[in-house]
């Protein structure tokens, strides 16, 4: 006799209330039975059961990690290999040598001193002395670096009279005027000599020393009025020309007269390793020395002279907020060299191009 008839011939209603609670349980005992045997068959719903949490949980791990700066990062975290790339590319053994003229004095306290250019006349001051000058045509790497002495008989020897330099002390710099004509060298100009070991407490001491307020300009010349800032990206640096006009040439000048901060020994890696920008514009002095101010968004400021044969840089150190400010106002007013399709130049200023967030 099956269930059902025990609940035909059942009178007891609390007898039969149990006898279909029990069916029931046993019903639910082999679907979830034959459930089991079906999930061992196919493997792809026992990796269902744990795949679909564990990628909930990789979702929501990947959302954390980029709200807090992984995943949405501006600044690359190989920013120094960027930058390193960037720096120093590779350069074709053909262009390796160059023939540079050079002198050097020859004896006495400044024979260590380094020319530079031509000095502005105006800014001679009084003579100081006597010296003797070697000066010839020299085979030089493209960093600098002597690849071959001159031969003694090309070797010039050259007499000179010692000035000094106005409002400038020559423990810094001093000028020469040549009594004997060299191949490169007149008799009628006054040139540069400047010591390229001297060192600096701060900007302020390295633009006083140089009397900047009186000597230097922000540009070679009116036909050299552009500044340049570069980033570094994922991948390379990317490199923006600005032009920049009289107003905001004099607004850059004052600040960067103003500047405050403590003389660095920094390598190259230490100033670009949380640098995102530096922006680049050159500097000349009417004393003759000229070279090329950077400016780097990790909080430093580097000069680099033209014509001291890879030295007499400088470096120091100011604040990040400060850096930042001089770079923003490269970019915000400055015009903004865009070419487009046609190979044509544009200039238009820098708030008119829009900045992806």
């Amino acid at each position: 006799m099956n269930l059902w008839d025990n609940v035909l011939n059942a009178t007891d209603e609390a007898f039969v209330s149990e006898m279909l609670e029990e069916e029931r349980a046993a019903e639910e005992r082999r679907a979830d039975a034959a459930n089991e045997h079906r999930t061992e068959e196919n493997p792809g719903r026992r990796l269902k059961k744990w795949l679909i949490p564990a990628a909930a949980c990789l979702i929501l791990g990947v959302l954390i990690w980029g709200v807090s700066g992984g995943l949405f990062r501006r600044t690359p975290v190989n920013t120094w290999e960027q930058w390193n790339a960037y720096l120093h590319p590779t350069k074709e053994p053909e262009a390796m040598l160059a023939e540079e003229y050079r002198a050097r004095i020859a004896e006495g306290p400044y024979a260590s001193w380094l020319p530079v250019a031509v000095c502005a006349e105006n800014r001679v001051g009084e003579k100081i002395g006597d010296t003797v000058v070697k000066a010839a045509w020299t085979y030089v790497g493209l960093d600098g670096t002597v690849l071959r002495e001159p031969e003694e008989e090309k070797i010039e020897t050259l007499r000179a009279e010692v000035y000094s330099l106005r409002n400038i002390s020559p423990e810094t710099a001093v000028c020469l005027k040549y009594l004997d004509r060299g191949d490169a060298l007149t008799l009628t100009h006054y040139y540069t000599f400047l010591d390229p070991a001297a060192a600096f407490a701060g900007p302020a001491e390295f633009f006083g020393a140089l009397d900047a307020a009186e000597t230097m300009s922000l540009f070679y010349s009116e036909n050299v009025t552009a500044a340049a800032v570069e980033t570094a990206g994922e991948k390379d640096v990317s490199y923006t020309r600005y032009f920049v006009g009289e107003d905001l040439a004099a607004a850059l000048r004052e600040r960067i007269l103003a500047l405050t901060g403590e003389a660095v020994q920094a390598d190259e890696q230490t100033l670009y390793a949380a640098c995102g920008k530096r922006a680049l514009c050159s500097l000349k002095f009417s004393i003759g020395l000229s070279g090329r101010l950077q400016i780097l968004e990790s909080g430093y400021l580097s000069f680099f002279p033209d014509n001291l044969h890879g030295e007499g840089s400088q470096t120091f150190r100011i604040s990040r907020s400060v850096a930042s400010d001089l770079i923003r106002l490269i970019e915000d007013r400055g015009t903004l060299d865009v070419p487009d399709d046609s190979g044509t130049v544009i200039a238009t200023t820098g708030t008119d191009i829009a900045t992806p967030e």
